[in-house]
């Protein structure tokens, strides 16, 4: 990693991790080390043992998002990310056993090989400049690839939780 990014990742944790923390802990999850987050796309883990056998969670979180910037925060359309801004596999194809979307009130769980199934049946390997629900989008300049889902196709893979 060149200096300039190192600088700019740095920059980018000081500015997310306090909210990504709060989350962290009023789920139950325990934080991970950088190369976890940055390099597998796990905020946190739990580690726990039944028996003999010690199981870890773990769980990358997704904060609220507008469709547009300068938007209200949208909880009907949810952004996923297949590629990152660098070219590399997005969050969706991660190692977090979970993916954990904040909406206004609540949290939305599903399992990420579900929600990865639930993207390659549905959306569309077309690009569009605009509304890419179930298409394609890419941001100019970067090399993420995103699409847009309704929250409601998330119900029959959603996993209940009580908080």
């Amino acid at each position: 990693m060149n200096e300039y990014n190192r600088k700019l990742s740095q920059e980018l944790i000081k500015r997310y991790n306090p909210i990504e923390e709060k989350d962290l802990k009023d789920l139950g999850f325990n934080s991970v080390s950088l190369e976890k987050n940055k390099y597998h796309h796990i905020d946190g883990e739990i580690k726990f043992t039944t028996q003999i056998i010690e199981t870890t969670i773990s769980v990358d979180i997704k904060d609220r998002k507008s469709i547009k910037r300068g938007q209200p925060k949208n909880d009907d359309l949810l952004w996923i990310e297949i590629r990152n801004p660098y070219g590399f596999d997005g969050w969706a194809f991660g190692k977090a056993n979970y993916i954990a979307f904040k909406q206004e009130k609540d949290w939305l769980f599903v399992w990420r090989e579900d929600l990865v199934k639930l993207i390659k049946e549905k959306v569309e390997k077309v690009f569009v400049k605009e509304n890419p629900i179930y298409k394609l989008y890419n941001r100019k300049g970067s090399k993420d690839i995103l699409t847009l889902i309704k929250r409601e196709d998330l119900n029959p893979i959603i996993i209940p939780r009580k908080l």
